[in-house]
């Protein structure tokens, strides 16, 4: 029997399940009634007849029972069996319904906001369209100072592997306030200074206008910004002309170019950006002694068929030719590559998780309670998180 006649022979068991119980009994009864003839035929009268022509044919029921199994479907039939008695009982019993309702929406919701904590702060903080090939490039001083941020000089120089690297962009490593007068109260907005690529590094649109053009961000050309979905709600009542209008900002007046979408919030950060500020490197900047100025948090997207390992062996030579042309004292620097997420993530939340993070006594156990002091537990979304784990050891030891 081929498979199609097997699936036609289970969808009619499913359908037609009393026509085919129907069938079978009316079989059942034409072999009884033929024994019973037979036996009449032998000498017996009527009533031995049928009652040894039952007793041979066997019960009933459990024939019954072991042909509805060979149709295969069975434990639909169980389910369903099953859904009726659950139902008939929570109807019996509507206090229990409720309360049991009430725990499910309790369960459901608490999970889903863990997991879209965690989700947004730990798993996926990156934004756009095929983040796994975005990477985040750190100069780290090997014997003390652990990673830092990348000088100018070093963003020019990697920027032009590209044969490695499809883009770069920098970001400052810290915020940028500015303070907006409405009404003679003065706000104070946070936002981030970017390279001109930012947002085409992460293949977002605007919701309005436009991102930054290339050669927006040099001195002179650089009073242009993107504003955020909660700026532009918030402070400018999501006027649909506020794209192409000035604002003034601290005392100098902004262009605002472009409006992004309410999905787009990056860098994470949880008071929010407010708004996104262009800035390309000058010569000065780039010069070799701008090398120690380590300000900037740079991510990259990896060029087609380019894998990580790639990168790194780039990124070895790249830090051993440094090292010889430009030697500091007492300092060893190398140049990492990691995922871009684990640039916002915080230190303890950047290896792949391991059973030992979950243990106690494991030395690279999380800080329980969650630290403010900890460079890890303040990182953005990673306190949400550790208080969650924390609670996870207290439950599951």
């Amino acid at each position: 029997m081929n498979w199609w006649r097997k699936r036609q022979l289970r969808l009619r068991a499913m359908f037609d399940k009393r026509k085919l119980d129907a069938e079978m009994d009316e079989e059942r009864r034409s072999h009884i009634e033929m024994q019973t003839q037979e036996n009449v035929d032998a000498g017996m009268s009527a009533a031995e007849a049928r009652y040894a022509a039952l007793r041979q044919f066997g019960w009933v029921e459990s024939i019954k029972e072991t042909c509805r199994e060979r149709r295969g479907m069975m434990w639909i039939e169980h389910l369903i069996q099953d859904l009726r008695y659950g139902l008939r009982m929570l109807r019996k019993n509507p206090g229990s319904t409720v309360i049991a309702v009430l725990l499910l929406a309790l369960g459901i919701g608490g999970n889903t906001a863990v997991f879209s904590v965690v989700d947004k702060a730990i798993l996926n903080p990156i934004p756009g369209k095929a983040a796994d090939q975005l990477i985040a490039l750190r100069e780290v001083e090997v014997a003390r100072l652990g990673p830092m941020g990348v000088s100018p000089p070093l963003f020019a120089e990697l920027a032009s592997y590209t044969n490695t690297f499809e883009l770069l962009v920098a970001m400052a490593h810290y915020g940028t306030t500015l303070t907006l007068d409405r009404g003679g109260t003065e706000i104070k907005l946070t936002g981030i200074t970017t390279s001109p690529g930012f947002f085409d590094i992460f293949g977002v649109r605007p919701l309005i206008g436009r991102t930054f053009l290339p050669d927006e961000g040099r001195p002179g050309n650089d009073a242009v910004l993107v504003a955020s979905y909660g700026l532009w709600q918030r402070h400018f009542g999501g006027d649909p002309h506020l794209s192409g209008r000035t604002i003034t900002l601290s005392g100098r007046s902004y262009t605002v170019v472009g409006i992004m979408p309410p999905t787009f919030q990056f860098p994470p950060d949880p008071e929010g950006n407010k708004f996104w500020l262009p800035h390309l490197f000058t010569g000065a900047e780039s010069e070799p002694a701008m090398r120690e100025a380590r300000h900037w948090d740079v991510v990259g997207r990896l060029g087609d068929g380019v894998s990580l390992q790639q990168a790194r062996a780039l990124l070895e030579t790249v830090a051993k030719r440094r090292a010889q042309d430009h030697r500091e004292a007492n300092r060893k620097w190398t140049i990492e590559a990691k995922p871009a997420r684990t640039l916002f993530v915080g230190p303890t939340l950047e290896a792949p998780v391991d059973p030992g993070w979950f243990d106690n006594s494991s030395p690279r156990a999380w800080c329980w309670p969650a630290s403010p002091r900890c460079s890890a537990c303040s990182s953005p979304g990673a306190a949400s998180a550790l208080w969650i784990i924390s609670i996870w050891k207290i439950c599951c030891a």
